[in-house]
Formats: C-alpha cells, structure tokens, sequence
C-alpha cells in the first residue's frame, strides 16, 4: 500500500476507516479542496468509489486499483454554499458573515457607523451593524429581579463592541439567534471604552439555500 501523503479522496478512502456520514462532513467543510475537485464532485466520489450497502467508508486494499473515468455532468456551485455548510457544521461561517445579508449594507436607509467611530459619537444616538458573538443574561436588583442582557457584537471590519438591554428594550427587542442585527442606541463610555445602551434592534435577513438555487 502506497504510503506517501495523502494526495485524493480515493487515497484518503484506501487507508483510512471511516464513518461515511463523517466523511460527507469533511468533504462539506472544505477538508479535501487540496484534491482540486469540487465538493460536489468529491460527495459524487465516496459512492462511485466504496463498496455497495458499506455506511463505514473504509477499502484497505493491498495494491493500488485503476479508478473508473466516470464522466459526471456539470455540477454548479454557489460561492456562499460553502458559509452556509459551515454555519450548519461549526456553527459560524468562515467567511465574513456580512456577506450573506440578503440586503447589502450599504443600501440599508439608517446612516451607519464602525466600532472605532464610536468614540466621536459619545452621547448620542448612533446605528450599527453587528454580528452576534455571546449574550450575557441576567437580572436588575432584587426589588423587581427583571430580566436583561449584555450582548457581544462584531462589526464588518471585525471590531468588537459590547451593548446593554434594559429589561424594556431586552423584552421588546429580544435576541432572535445568532446572526446579523441592525442596532441603534446611544454611545456611552466607561473607563475608555464605548459601549451601546440599545433603544432599539432587528435581526436581518441573510440568505438560504432556496435564495442560492436561484440566483
């Protein structure tokens, strides 16, 4: 058996024992583009190349076998599929998550502004775009005990900025999820650091597979 670098899925499939579902995740989150072949092609590849009725991918065989030239249609690929595989698997996209709002940013009717213009904005009210990293929940003093929240956002260059949630405004405008928010609220500023008080805050819309299909 061949033991140099791994250099195909057939390869990897040869010497590697394997759940087959596991494999369909790896080749989805973009683990085999060494190989040069697109993700759809490599998912056509684990069928075309194990044996019938197998679910653990594994050949093990003692000599190298030619490979059959099966020649597949044309399979299309939207750029953004892959963000929304890796939203599925880990969780969050690798690219910037920015990217899949249905509505570019600039086209947006609120004036917006970055995390590091905060601090020419103390004060006053402001509206930004952030994706949500963590919420913080809890409770105002025992008296009412009401719920509210600390939120952790990132804006499109990557800069963080930490927000308030009153319990009115943490009732009214709830965390809907992670993804993208549309968020307006007034800059203040503790020990050098600008924070948000939200007045007021929308998830977006971004898009799915159904919106991909059709473009």
């Amino acid at each position: 058996m061949k033991n140099g670098p791994i250099v195909s899925l057939y390869d990897f499939m040869n010497r590697i024992g394997i759940e087959l579902e596991q494999l369909r995740c790896l080749i989805r989150i973009g683990a085999f583009r060494f190989t040069g072949r697109s993700k759809k092609q490599l998912l056509w590849d684990i069928h075309l190349n194990m044996e019938q009725g197998k679910k653990t991918v594994v050949r093990q065989e003692l000599f190298q076998q030619e490979l059959p030239n099966y020649q597949l249609p044309t399979l299309h690929h939207h750029e953004l599929e892959d963000a929304l595989d890796e939203i599925e698997l880990i969780g969050f996209p690798v690219c910037s998550p920015f990217r899949l709002l249905k509505q570019a940013p600039e086209k947006f009717p609120h004036p917006k502004i970055k995390v590091n213009e905060l601090a020419d904005y103390v004060g006053k009210q402001v509206c930004i775009l952030g994706y949500l990293v963590t919420i913080k929940p809890t409770r105002t003093g025992k008296d009412k005990g009401e719920s509210m929240s600390f939120g952790c956002f990132i804006d499109e260059e990557g800069a963080f900025v930490d927000t308030t949630h009153f319990p009115m405004i943490h009732k009214q405008y709830p965390f809907r999820g992670r993804g993208i928010y549309l968020i307006t609220g007034r800059v203040d500023i503790e020990f050098g650091f600008c924070s948000i008080t939200v007045s007021w805050m929308e998830k977006l819309a971004t898009v799915g597979r159904d919106d991909l299909s059709k473009t």
